[in-house]
């Protein structure tokens, strides 16, 4: 007792820390920070539990937002009018098909690599492949060639060309709308053009009555 005594003469701060309220106070205070169920570091942790779930519940509600089948009226003419490239890329194609035969439509598809080549990189703001555009060049020399072969098919060449050419356009611009909108409404956007096109193709050529 002697020892407290003169340590606290020693140390006046003791008398204060000493103190039966302060101990009390000292303790509880201890108590709710560490060891009770409500504690300041249970607290940290459900508020970081907290602070991830709402972050979750803002992603799912981006996700929701973005499988929602509503886009803006300037994205939907952009993917209907996409759509009605590929819409025209198969008539032509059918067409080529019709007014020659199959191999000279599939040849003249070759060039989209020529066509890729030269649209990406206006684009998409990228250099010039020079690998791409000594291919497609090569690719169009094969296609002269048979040009000149097969003289009695160049309106199917010709279709089979705008053919390639309408793909290529197309394959360019969708790439551009990527994470404009989910892949479920460009597919939906895009199918949509092009089933208008061709509905209005068959009804004006009189082949729905």
């Amino acid at each position: 007792m002697n020892k407290i005594k003169n340590l606290i003469a020693k140390y006046p701060f003791l008398a204060f820390v000493m103190n039966r309220y302060v101990l009390v106070l000292i303790l509880f205070s201890v108590w709710m920070l560490f060891f009770d169920n409500y504690s300041y570091l249970e607290h940290r942790v459900l508020d970081k539990e907290i602070e991830e779930i709402e972050d979750n519940i803002q992603y799912y509600k981006t996700e929701i937002k973005k499988d929602s089948i509503k886009v803006s009226k300037k994205l939907l003419l952009k993917l209907v009018g996409i759509g009605s490239l590929m819409a025209f890329h198969w008539l032509f194609f059918f067409s080529s098909i019709k007014v020659s035969n199959v191999s000279i439509a599939l040849s003249c598809l070759g060039t989209s690599t020529l066509f890729a080549a030269l649209l990406e990189p206006l684009i998409f703001k990228r250099k010039i492949d020079l690998s791409e555009i000594v291919m497609g060049i090569v690719i169009v020399i094969c296609i002269s060639l048979i040009f000149k072969v097969e003289f009695q098919y160049k309106l199917g060449i010709i279709y089979g060309l705008i053919c390639a050419l309408l793909g290529t356009i197309f394959s360019v611009f969708n790439g551009k709308l990527y994470g404009k909108t989910s892949s479920g409404n460009i597919i939906f956007y895009e199918i949509f053009g092009g089933f208008l096109v061709i509905s209005l193709y068959y009804v004006f050529s009189g082949q729905i009555s």
